[in-house]
This record gives structure tokens, sequence and C-alpha cells, in this order.
């Protein structure tokens, strides 16, 4: 039997997404002869308990229960010409070099409700930053970071801006970029990310900016990840009354690292 449909529907989103005691896994794969989800949950085994099932529609879906928080998985996928392993389009996060792995993550993050409001087009005051050299404190060890950036958020509201616009911050596969070689859309890029064992100090700079403007502090664990280092950066430049911009060059979506983008079938 292939993977269990409980908590599939029409409805449901692509990608990878932690429900109930698993995950659910969809991805578009029409010309796919079948799809496995493999990875730390079920040791990698291609079998009927990881093959995915296929609707009208090309797409490929299932729950597969015991799935946890930062596991790792990829789609095995059996195409007209050849087989391997597959990054997901929609991975939340992707761990380099590949093709290590998609990394599943929760979506909760502790967003600070403050009634911001984006300004209209023709009040954009735009300030265009790159996070890997726009403020770094740990050169040559390390390149900027999205928390570095949200350091300097106080200082940039000053000048007068109303929106920040971030160079490309999916993930790429080198060390230092642009941004303009990024992989697939929806993964940010991991050399953004503060390390775990190196958070605590940067949550507690970040969390006396909360404490200026009188809101809730973020727990270590909020900003575990690079997704939710991101989002604290965002939410940061909402709560200084500024919107973010994403530069974003949507005909690079896969990368030119091998094939294991979805697009090499």
């Amino acid at each position: 039997m292939p993977a269990s449909l409980d908590h599939i529907d029409a409805h449901t989103p692509m990608g990878a997404n932690l429900v109930a005691d698993g995950a659910t896994f969809r991805v578009w794969a029409p010309n796919a002869r079948s799809v496995h989800v493999t990875g730390d949950f079920n040791d990698d085994q291609r079998d009927d308990a990881s093959l995915l099932n296929r609707d009208a529609h090309g797409h490929w879906s299932g729950f597969i229960p015991g799935v946890c928080d930062r596991q790792r998985y990829m789609f095995y996928v059996v195409g007209e010409g050849s087989e391997g392993p597959k990054r997901d389009p929609y991975a939340r996060e992707l761990e380099t070099p590949f093709p290590k792995g998609c990394i599943i993550r929760k979506t909760d993050f502790p967003w600070h409700e403050t009634g911001y409001v984006t300004p209209q087009f023709h009040n954009f005051v735009i300030y265009q930053l790159h996070v890997g050299t726009y403020f770094t404190p740990n050169l040559p060890d390390k390149g900027g970071t999205f928390l570095d950036v949200a350091r300097k958020i106080p200082h940039l509201a000053k000048l007068g801006i109303t929106a920040v616009q971030l160079l490309p911050i999916q993930e790429f596969d080198t060390e230092f970029s642009l941004g303009y070689n990024g992989t697939d859309y929806f993964s940010p890029e991991m050399d953004f990310a503060v390390a775990d064992e190196d958070l605590a100090p940067y949550v507690a700079q970040v969390n006396k900016l909360l404490d200026a403007k009188g809101l809730k502090r973020y727990e270590v664990e909020d900003l575990r990840g690079e997704m939710n280092q991101l989002k604290a950066l965002i939410d940061r430049c909402h709560i200084y009354g500024l919107a973010v911009l994403l530069d974003v060059v949507y005909n690079h979506a896969g990368g030119d690292f091998g094939d294991e983008s979805m697009y090499f079938l």
C-alpha cells in the first residue's frame, strides 16, 4: 500500500507540512512514473509506505506518520529517462552542499502585532542591501546574517526610508554570492543564519530592541534556523514601520547545481 491519504485533500499545501503526528507531502511531477519521499523519518527507504499517490493533475501526495521538525527529506523521482533524489521546490530550508537535503520546519513564529500597514507604492523610499555584506561584525569567520541586519533596523528607520529591499536571499551553493545563482524559490540562504550554538547573544541583542518598544521578547528557540531568523528581520522591520521587499530572479529557479532540482526529471 502507498502512503496514507490521511489529512490529504484538494487544499493540502505543497511541500512538507507538519500535521497531527506526522507530515503531509505534496509535489507536482506530472511526468514522473513514481515518487517516494525519503528522509530521517524512514531511514531513506524507498518502499510501499514511502510511495506517494498521484492525482489526475500530476500532483503526488501522502501523509507520513512520525515526521518531526528539522528532519531531512528528499523526493526520489523515477522519470521517463532517469531517476534520483530531487529537492522539494517548496522546501522551507535547504542544507548545502546539495543534495544534503531539504529540512522540515514548523511554521510557528511569535510575530508581533503592531498594526503595521504597508505604505502605498508612491510613498516607498527604498534602501537596498545585501545581507552578507551590509553589516559584518564577525569577518573573516562569517559574513553578515539576517540578525546582523535586524540589529541595524533602528538606524535605517532614522534615515527616513519606508522600505528595505533585500538582494536575493534564496539558498545558493557557494559560500559567498550576490544571490543571483539561487536555488528554487522558498528556502533562505543557510549562510545568512546564525548557528544554534552562537544564537543566545544575538537573541539578547535583538531583545533589547523589543524592550525599547515594550514588546514581548523572543526565546532562543524561536529563532533557531535561517527561516525564523529571516522572519525576525521582517518582524523587526514592521515594528519600526518599514516594508520588506525581496529581489527575486524567477528564471534562475532550480539552480545550476546538478540534477537534484525537480526540473531535471
